[in-house]
């Protein structure tokens, strides 16, 4: 997790990873309180002039996600390079891009979002109104 700080702004991108069963309590427990800091705090902060808010991030295509995924490929079919079938359950059939994450973060932060705050902006393909 990172959170970043500026003169006005509070921005938290809560990192989603590949994470073992036993630690899944621990990681939801963990999402589920920064989520709501990030609702809390930036309600009020906006008396003082400050926004807060969080990005909620997909599976997103990062190295380590591809070394895991090669990983599954390769024991599950044979071959590391299909690893791109392991993605197709995922909303448009991939995880998403780094830069996705990205452009959301830089727009929160622009002059473009002065009027956002206390808000997690999840970003997931739609996965989360599908359930």
């Amino acid at each position: 997790m990172d959170i970043v700080e500026s003169p006005h702004q509070v921005r938290n991108v809560r990192e989603r990873c590949f994470h073992h069963r036993k630690r899944k309590l621990q990681f939801t427990t963990g999402s589920a309180s920064l989520m709501a800091f990030t609702r809390a705090v930036g309600s009020k902060s906006v008396d003082h002039g400050v926004r807060v808010v969080a990005i909620n991030p997909p599976a997103t295509r990062t190295d380590r996600m591809l070394t895991l995924l090669r990983g599954q490929a390769e024991q599950k079919f044979g071959d590391p390079e299909r690893w791109p079938e392991l993605t197709k359950h995922m909303p448009f059939g991939r995880a998403a891009e780094p830069d996705e994450v990205a452009d959301l973060a830089v727009f929160l932060a622009s002059d473009r979002a002065s009027y956002i705050s206390g808000v997690v902006m999840t970003l997931d393909g739609g996965q989360a109104a599908r359930h």
